[in-house]
């Protein structure tokens, strides 16, 4: 597996994966991913950082994560928004991409605090966050409505960059960031 930003020449890859997207995984996108303009946009937007997690060829995209800052009063703070493709779950491609985004978002656009949003079943999804030291700071109640109308609990997680630093440097992290 191969993790890199994500590039322009990446759009027909990245249209593939994310039309292969589960409709429940779709949540973790905010923009209409149906829409092949929205698809294009995300290969040139400069906010932020994007990642893609490539399969052992480098062909096929398994993985997608993207860190958008905040603006304002929220500079300091990052939104992460990870996909895997369902058959590539459980297999690093999710920590590895996670723990990517996070190096580099302390190291390149200077976050303190980063969040992401889980919906509450996902309990793989769930741990591996807490691993990178994430915590559950808020649980939004029937946030969600899947198109069958099936209400889901919403979980945040956030990771406070200052209180965690013991906790980079345990998986290694530390040489990476600073």
């Amino acid at each position: 597996m191969q993790i890199r930003k994500l590039e322009p020449g990446d759009a027909e890859r990245l249209e593939a994966f994310l039309n292969e997207t589960p409709e429940d995984d779709r949540t973790f996108f905010k923009e209409d991913i149906s829409d092949r303009e929205t698809i294009r946009a995300l290969l040139t937007e400069s906010r932020g950082l994007r990642y893609v997690a490539l399969d052992d060829d480098g062909k096929k995209i398994i993985g997608y994560v993207r860190v958008l800052p905040g603006t304002g009063l929220e500079s300091h703070v990052g939104e992460i928004r990870l996909v895997v493709a369902p058959s590539n779950r459980r297999g690093g491609v999710g920590r590895d991409l996670a723990r990517r985004a996070l190096v580099d978002s302390v190291r390149e656009l200077k976050l303190r605090k980063l969040f992401v949003e889980v919906v509450a079943e996902q309990e793989p999804a769930i741990r591996m966050f807490k691993k990178l030291g994430f915590t559950a700071e808020a649980i939004l109640r029937d946030h969600l409505c899947d198109r069958k109308g099936t209400m889901r609990d919403l979980l945040l997680l956030c990771h406070f960059v200052d209180e965690n630093w013991a906790g980079l440097a345990g998986l290694g992290l530390d040489r990476e960031v600073g």
